[in-house]
């Protein structure tokens, strides 16, 4: 009985991990059709504009609405969400081709890719090759939250600005909303300058 069981839990356990595998491997080809459908829109936005559309209007940005909404609608998703899906995978696809690989062969999990994207997102062009290559590498050999820590040191030593200047301009972006949950309870989030958060935070736990 107990070796039934032995090999029960063994076949569970392989099966959840092909699974998630062939999450990765998906995800990936989901990227590069996304990626895919926003050039062809981009390239083609009579294709999903009507030519009755004043010319004044600019095509391409209609074009980009119409594609984060018919993805929306067939992903059965928000259009923010959708819209996310379509940077995200236009910066996987053509700037993080050594993260695009790894999420291809399984290597990562989709959770590793989005931490890379998220990290990547305010860098430079000139050093987002090298910040690819190696968090690809450091993806492949710890866990997401692990991931999330270690790139925040690669940044600092790539990012060609200083800490100082990124700090005032993120500051300018420093927002607080809500968002309200099940059973009379809401989430509070706040973007602000870390000691103004973690103060904010040390005054409610008190």
């Amino acid at each position: 009985m107990r070796e039934c069981f032995d090999d029960a839990l063994v076949a569970a356990v392989g099966a959840a991990c092909a699974v998630d595998a062939f999450r990765a491997r998906a995800e990936a080809e989901r990227a590069e059709l996304i990626e895919l459908a926003r050039r062809t829109a981009m390239t083609l936005p009579d294709a999903l504009v009507d030519p009755r559309v004043q010319a004044h209007v600019d095509r391409e940005e209609a074009a980009m609405r119409a594609l984060i909404a018919e993805l929306a609608t067939g992903m059965r998703v928000s259009e923010s969400l959708a819209g996310v899906l379509v940077e995200e995978s236009r910066m996987l696809v053509n700037e993080l081709p050594e993260t695009l690989t790894a999420l291809r062969e399984a290597a990562i999990a989709p959770e590793h890719a989005r931490v890379i994207i998220r990290a990547a997102l305010d860098l430079p062009v000139e050093v987002r090759s090298r910040f690819d290559d190696a968090a690809a590498a450091l993806a492949r050999e710890c866990t997401p939250p692990q991931l999330r820590r270690r790139l925040r040191s690669l940044r600092e030593r790539l990012h060609p600005e200083s800490l100082t200047d990124r700090h005032q301009r993120c500051a300018a972006r420093r927002g607080v909303w809500l968002d309200g949950e099940l059973d009379g309870m809401a989430t509070l989030h706040l973007h602000l300058p870390a000691p103004d958060t973690h103060g904010a935070f040390d005054r409610i736990d008190r």
